[in-house]
């Protein structure tokens, strides 16, 4: 989370941002990106409060080097603000959560861009939000949305609109959220959610409601952790974590739990990564990471890369409209 980053490191949060961590591993090569078509790779921008104009941008499967954007969802009838956390539904409708105010999500139609207007939007005092970082969406369309600063995941009905209450909540003192942001779903809807304020990964039971421990926690020592951020799965359900501290992204075989080491660890001078925020993957299992600190940048690493490995491309460049990058999508 890099404007809850800064925050982290003026003192909002007690999290200790450590140096970049050491490569390990053989650098491993390959061809551009094989990427299906459909998934194009959507980006949110403008992520820092009081950053560069907020967007979502969106590119050409494959895109590399310093290419300009295939469309641009941007302007003052978006609503977005201080976008992070970004989601897709089974009907192809975007949602976006936009930490700036109190927090909201914005949803558009599927294809919208430009100055164009939601089409629904949760936001109000009956939210439950404080802030907005992380998003996602199970299979019967509930909505899923990390608030950072009063330590919370709420869960909206399907179609959920305006000033409405979750019908669910996950917080409270048992439930160890501490800064959550990056949020994801494995394929039985247990909830993991990255704390940056703890270093840890708190992992919850599908239907969880109220102050209710975790099921599983990843954290200490051997896991790597180090800020964590951005989550996302494989389709072997495994869970990558982006660690924005470390400059690094750690792998974590299924169910993993306590002081686990990772599978494998991205990290290290050749990965060009730096404050990077959050992952996702392709249908040929590529890994794409946004990039903050000095780069603006989206790097992508092959199927299965470990150690300190160089991208196989990289989208920088003035043209890619790149600025304060946040959450990412194929779809």
């Amino acid at each position: 989370m890099h404007s809850i980053s800064r925050s982290i490191r003026s003192g909002l949060f007690a999290c200790a941002i450590a140096a970049g961590l050491a490569g390990c591993g053989k650098a491993q090569t390959s061809a551009t990106p094989s990427t299906p078509p459909s998934s194009r790779i959507y980006v949110v921008n403008g992520s820092a409060v009081n950053g560069p104009t907020p967007s979502v941008i969106v590119y050409a499967s494959g895109a590399n080097g310093n290419t300009a954007p295939a469309a641009t969802l941007t302007g003052a009838r978006t609503m977005l603000n201080s976008p992070y956390g970004i989601a897709f539904d089974g009907s192809g409708n975007l949602y976006v959560a936009n930490n700036g105010g109190t927090g909201s999500v914005t949803v558009y139609a599927s294809g919208a861009s430009g100055n164009t207007a939601p089409a629904r939007t949760i936001s109000g005092s009956q939210t439950g939000l404080d802030g907005a970082i992380g998003a996602a969406l199970d299979s019967s369309g509930r909505l899923y949305v990390t608030s950072p600063y009063n330590n919370s995941v709420n869960i909206f009905g399907s179609g959920a609109s305006g000033n409405v209450s979750p019908v669910a909540r996950v917080a409270g003192a048992y439930t160890s959220l501490d800064g959550p942001g990056g949020l994801a779903l494995d394929t039985s809807a247990n909830i993991y959610v990255s704390n940056a304020a703890n270093n840890t990964v708190t992992v919850y039971s599908a239907g969880a409601n109220g102050d209710v421990a975790p099921i599983r926690t990843i954290t200490g020592s051997y896991t790597g952790l180090n800020g964590p951020a951005g989550l996302t799965f494989d389709t072997t359900g495994n869970l990558y974590v982006v660690n924005e501290g470390g400059n690094s992204v750690t792998v974590y075989a299924p169910g993993a739990n306590g002081n686990v080491a990772p599978l494998r660890t991205i990290a290290g001078a050749a990965t060009k990564l730096q404050s990077p925020y959050a992952g996702g993957l392709d249908a040929a299992g590529n890994l794409y990471v946004t990039n903050v600190a000095n780069t603006d940048a989206v790097d992508v690493f092959a199927a299965g890369a470990n150690g300190n490995v160089t991208p196989i491309a990289t989208i920088i460049g003035p043209n890619t409209g790149l600025a304060d990058p946040g959450g990412i999508a194929l779809h």
